[in-house]
Order: C-alpha cells, then sequence, then structure tokens
C-alpha cells in the first residue's frame, strides 16, 4: 500500500499592505484578497505566507513586486502567533462594456425609485446592478445606486437600502457639510444628476491587471489605490461584502451642474479622476461608498 508524503507546509497568498496578526481587520482582509497561485501572476504586489502543517502557525512572510520575490519580512510577535485560516479563495474579475449586460451605469432612474435630497449638492443616480447577476447571489433585488455628487470622500457615505425603492442616507450631516456643497449654487436646479447609459458585465477572468481597453472597474478582489480600506456596516458594526470599484466610467454628464459642486467636466468624478469603491451588508442593506484617487 502506497502512503501519501503529507506537505510540510501550508501556502497561502493575499494581497500586500495588512500586518497578519489576527485581528478582525485582517481576517476581514484575508476574506476579501485571498486569491490562488494562478492569480498572483497578473497582480503587481502581493504576500505568499507560509504555515507549517503541523502547528497551523504562520511561520514565513514573502512580498512579491511584479511577480518577483521583493522581500522576506520579519514577522511580528503578533505574526508569529497567527493561525492558518482555510480562507475562501477569490476570483478577480473585470466589469465590461457590455451591450447585452444586464447591469449599467448612468442612464434614467425607474419611476417607483425615490431619489433621496440633500442640501448643497445633487444626487447622482450612478446606474443599476441586476438581482439576476450571478457574481452576487445574496443581492436580492436590483440594486439602483445613488450617490453625492461631490469631489472629496474623505470619510465614507452609507446609505440604507432596507426599502430598495427609498434608499435613505446615513449620517445625512456629515455629507451636507462637506466642503464642496453649495447651498447658493443649489437653489435654482434640479436636485438629481444623471449621465449616459454604459452596460456592463462581471466577468471573472483571474487577472488582477487590465485585460482589454473596454474596461469599466474591477470586483472580486478590492483593488485599492493606496492602502486597504475596510468599512464596516455603518447600522451593525458587521463586515461588508465588496461589490465594485470604479476604473473608468464612459458615461457623459447629462444634467447641469455647476462648477462648484461637480469638479469632474463632463464625466461624473467618479468616472473619470477617481476610483469609487462600493461595499454592501446583505442582512442590514447598507451601501457604503468611499472614494481613493490616484
Amino acid at each position: 500500500m502506497r502512503l501519501f508524503k503529507k506537505e510540510k507546509y501550508k501556502i497561502q497568498y493575499f494581497l500586500d499592505g495588512m500586518e497578519f496578526d489576527g485581528s478582525d481587520d485582517c481576517n476581514y482582509f484575508c476574506e476579501l484578497t485571498r486569491m490562488d497561485k494562478e492569480a498572483t501572476k497578473s497582480a503587481l504586489c502581493f504576500n505568499k505566507l507560509t504555515f507549517d502543517n503541523k502547528t497551523n502557525k504562520l511561520i514565513k512572510k514573502e512580498r512579491f513586486w511584479e511577480g518577483k520575490l521583493d522581500k522576506e519580512i520579519p514577522l511580528t510577535d503578533s505574526e508569529k502567533k497567527f493561525q492558518f485560516i482555510d480562507f475562501v479563495i477569490k476570483t478577480p474579475g473585470h466589469l465590461m462594456t457590455d451591450s447585452e449586460g444586464i447591469n449599467y451605469f448612468g442612464g434614467d432612474s425607474p419611476e417607483n425609485l425615490i431619489i433621496p435630497k440633500l442640501n448643497g449638492t445633487t444626487v447622482s443616480y450612478l446606474g443599476m446592478i441586476s438581482k439576476e447577476e450571478k457574481s452576487f447571489d445574496w443581492l436580492d433585488f436590483d440594486l439602483h445606486l445613488v450617490c453625492p455628487t461631490f469631489l472629496d470622500f474623505s470619510e465614507p457615505i452609507s446609505i440604507d437600502y432596507s426599502n430598495p425603492d427609498k434608499p435613505i442616507f446615513i449620517d445625512i450631516d456629515q455629507i451636507e457639510n462637506n466642503d464642496f456643497c453649495d447651498l447658493e449654487a443649489m437653489k435654482n436646479i434640479d436636485p438629481y444628476a444623471f449621465y449616459t447609459k454604459q452596460n456592463f458585465s462581471f466577468r471573472k477572468t483571474n487577472k488582477r491587471n487590465v485585460v482589454e481597453k473596454s474596461i469599466e472597474g474591477y470586483f472580486g478582489i478590492p483593488d485599492w489605490d493606496h492602502e486597504p480600506f475596510l468599512p464596516y456596516c455603518s447600522k451593525t458594526g458587521k463586515k461588508m461584502k465588496f461589490i465594485l470599484n470604479t476604473v473608468w466610467i464612459n458615461s457623459k454628464l447629462v444634467t447641469e451642474i455647476p462648477d462648484s459642486i461637480n469638479q469632474g467636466g463632463d464625466s461624473d468624478l467618479f468616472f473619470s479622476d477617481g476610483n469609487l469603491h462600493i461595499f454592501f451588508q446583505p442582512e442590514s442593506k447598507v451601501l457604503t461608498y468611499f472614494a481613493q484617487y490616484s
């Protein structure tokens, strides 16, 4: 009888930017960013973690840059205590321009959607993610994206979709006190902003880099521009699911917005100058936006 030799080590791959100390943030980060070896081939920067198979403890952390070993990083005291957890492997993918896509950016809002108003800034209708989208089997309603129209997302902005047809901004004072809000400019204009419609599809590619010119953004694994930001639900404090982040959206503004409010020219700011990140908590129905700029 032939016995198979038991491996001495367990290997996992994650994005870079986190101390693997077993904290809530660490485990959240690992849940969001674990990838397989194939996906690392197109990752700009990632960590390879090696665990002892007997003790399940982390014994080595290596940082790779553009596919090549950059350096072995000494473990902190906390990391030496980090135990192996078999986090689910996430498959990175791309948002691809697709005239037949069931999801879209921009377009007209449905008649049954009551878009909330804000003092000092317009509210943009950003589009819709379909409940039929197979990438998110936990999404049980068409998610119509509404978002304030201004440049500075210094803090995350959350919206309650308990009633999907009547979303409500959470912490509205934080939004209306933003430096880019302009009460005077808002007196004689439409409180809502709309953009040309652009259909797209979620396509699993297992690649971290750009695969075609007609790319709208990423899903599966976040693509942070700077340090990882991990939003927690503002109602329950629970971890959230990553939906997508934009890269470039070719949806043009069709509504007049004062320059003091809209800093993005003829395209929405998130569709040109920055990347909009979207997370969702299925139980509380809370969506969170934040932006990062390169």
